[in-house]
């Protein structure tokens, strides 16, 4: 018989509680199907004020506010000896890696483990559902356009309807009309996108109603690839 291995992950909570457990609930039902690994799964919420939450997700703030309140998060879980800490928000990507690299541990984000991926149909071009924080740090970067292929952003009105919609489901939850919400933008922007990233944990949230009401829609989720390589690091 193989002997049962202990690990610890460390998940480091993004903006709110709800999209963070729902990533920590699927991780753990993954490992329930294996009988030779048995983590630890620590989760640690980052909280800031509601009113700076808004401001960096609709892109009108600097991710540095955050910084202070990330850095407490991942030095928690470093102390709680996590093998790798977790952040399945996209938006605090970029501030989790340099804290990472600042602090000497291994970080996973679910932009890292979408970079690992190649993408055999490099010239479909992809739609992007994220917030404006994250959507201006990849034009910024150049990051999915180099990568993945050519991106198709939401006009600003739809823009703000996703920003809005993020904050709601921070706030109250998902919601069943929330669904129709996405479907909807999807919809306008049909015939200029051949496929969906889904880039924002709370979004995700959504992705599973979305996928059986509109399964002729195209979607990839960044929080899939993350659990997947999640998953690949510690049952390896």
């Amino acid at each position: 018989m193989d002997p049962i291995r202990r690990s610890t992950i460390g998940v480091a909570g993004g903006y709110g509680y709800r999209a963070s457990s729902y990533f920590t609930n699927i991780l753990i039902n993954r490992f329930q199907k294996t009988k030779h690994v048995k983590p630890t799964i620590v989760t640690v919420i980052n909280t800031v004020a509601p009113q700076v939450e808004s401001r960096f997700i609709h892109g009108k703030s600097d991710e540095k506010l955050f910084f202070q309140s990330l850095s407490d998060t991942v030095e928690t879980l470093v102390d709680a000896n996590c093998e790798f800490i977790v952040l399945p928000c996209n938006s605090l990507h970029f501030l989790f890696r340099d804290i990472c690299n600042d602090l000497g541990v291994e970080g996973l984000s679910p932009i890292q483990a979408l970079q690992g991926v190649l993408f055999p149909e490099a010239k479909k071009k992809n739609g992007i559902l994220a917030s404006s924080q994250l959507l201006r740090k990849i034009i910024v970067n150049e990051w999915l356009n180099h990568k993945i292929g050519l991106v198709a952003e939401p006009s600003k009105a739809n823009q703000a309807i996703i920003d809005n919609l993020i904050i709601n489901i921070i706030a109250n939850g998902a919601r069943p009309n929330h669904t129709d919400i996405i479907a909807d933008i999807i919809k306008k922007m049909n015939n200029n996108v051949d496929r969906w990233i889904v880039a924002c944990s709370e979004l995700s949230m959504l992705t599973p109603s979305i996928r059986r009401a509109y399964p002729h829609i195209d979607i990839v989720d960044t929080l899939d690839f993350l659990i997947d390589k999640a998953y690949m690091k510690i049952n390896h």
